[in-house]
């Protein structure tokens, strides 16, 4: 078994030239919110986002200072925040796929109404190589949440889907 895993190991790293780089990235991307209690709200993303690698593999993700609009009736919505996790990437010549798991922390406000959300994301996306330092990406996350309005607390769920380019520093 170990010879095998040996194997598979030595073929990947060999096959894929490319991982996880120090990068800084921007994206845009569409969510959906729904709180247990509640109508669930349609949002636009606009992030920034950084990117450090521990190993050709494995680096940590953060992403800031993102704006989030309301896309319904309910009036635009504004917000700041932030989440900070694990990427793992499968390296690859011409799209390497990846993983993350992140903690996240926002803030919003809608016509007087504020609320903050805590919560729990993993994720999937893909990041198209090129030889230069920039590289689109499309990806998506499936997020647990604990949000509290004015006072009230509720559970959500949340999706979320997204392009970008990372700039790469190498």
């Amino acid at each position: 078994m170990k010879k095998i895993a040996a194997f598979f190991l030595l073929t990947t790293v060999l096959c894929f030239s490319y991982g996880v780089r120090p990068a800084f990235d921007l994206g845009v991307s569409w969510s959906y919110v729904k709180p247990q209690n509640y109508d669930g709200s349609h949002l636009l993303n606009i992030g920034l986002g950084i990117t450090a690698p521990f190993s050709r593999y494995v680096g940590l993700d953060a992403n800031f200072g993102w704006l989030c609009f309301g896309l319904d009736e309910s009036g635009t919505i504004i917000g700041l925040g932030g989440d900070f996790g694990f990427i793992e990437m499968i390296p690859g010549r011409v799209a390497s796929p990846y993983f993350t798991q992140q903690i996240i922390l926002s803030h919003i406000s809608s016509g007087g109404i504020s609320g903050t959300d805590f919560g729990f994301s993993v994720g999937v996306g893909v990041e198209f190589v090129s030889s230069y330092y920039v590289s689109p990406y499309l990806g998506g996350n499936f997020a647990f949440l604990t949000s509290s309005f004015e006072g009230y607390s509720d559970h959500s769920i949340g999706i979320n889907a997204g392009i970008g380019v990372r700039f790469s520093l190498k």
